[in-house]
């Protein structure tokens, strides 16, 4: 079992020559309040272990994932979840071959729950289960 920690994530991090436009759309509609990276990602573990365990995790999960293909998500369509106070802006992804990133969750899920990871933290849901970048957090006017 390893110790989990609020302040480490599993994410998926597109190409670094993608960021720039992501970038420049948190840099302008992020509460300052919500402390998050800037780069774009899709969460898919959260909370994830603590630091001291993540080579040892990584060797775990890349042998569990190593039988997946590679796929390609273009993330093209902003959407808004209402959190209740706030709402945010995230970018659901499209990928080919369809269910590629499902197929990704469902790989961590199993291997979390059987290896332990995360003391029983389970993989990060969503509406719908699906992972979704994160665009940027806003506050409803009241």
């Amino acid at each position: 079992m390893y110790g989990v920690s609020p302040q480490s994530s599993l994410v998926v991090v597109p190409p670094k020559k993608t960021w720039e436009p992501f970038v420049e759309i948190k840099k302008r509609h992020t509460n300052p309040r919500i402390k998050r990276p800037a780069y774009p990602h899709i969460t898919m573990v959260q909370p994830f272990v603590e630091p001291c365990a993540f080579e040892e995790v990584a060797r775990i999960l890349t042998k569990a994932l190593a039988g997946i293909d590679p796929f390609v998500c273009t993330l093209a369509d902003f959407k808004m979840f209402d959190n209740g106070a706030s709402q945010t802006l995230f970018i659901d992804p499209v990928c080919d071959p369809p269910g590629s990133l499902e197929n990704v969750y469902s790989v961590l899920e199993a291997t979390i729950a059987i290896a332990g990871v995360c003391g029983g933290v389970t993989v990060q849901s969503m509406p719908g289960k699906s992972p979704r970048s994160n665009g940027t957090s806003t506050q409803s006017p009241r």
